[in-house]
């Protein structure tokens, strides 16, 4: 019974790694293609995820979300202070 749980948690964890990866990688083509409302959504569904992250995967989201919330300049005033946030996050992350 021990083994099942434990398994059972293992697989669980493993597929929250691809799942957040994906969101990721998601995020990052719809940055590229500059679709932000996209990337927002992609890095929105991410962030539920972010308690299971890792240190590069979390650095990673707030770089993500930053670049998606600056919208190459294009942003309101409200967004573009949630980019600069993800940037200091992203910064003491990497710290």
């Amino acid at each position: 019974m021990k083994k099942h749980v434990i398994m059972g948690l293992a697989l669980m964890m493993v597929t929250f790694t691809f799942a957040q990866k994906k969101e990721l990688k998601e995020a990052e083509k719809a940055i590229k293609n500059n679709n932000f409302a996209s990337a927002k959504t992609q890095l929105d569904a991410a962030a539920a995820m972010m308690s299971s992250m890792d240190d590069k995967t979390l650095a990673k989201m707030y770089f993500l979300k930053g670049k998606a919330f600056y919208a190459n300049g294009t942003a309101n005033d409200s967004d573009i202070a949630v980019a600069l946030e993800s940037f200091k996050k992203l910064r003491e992350a990497e710290a």
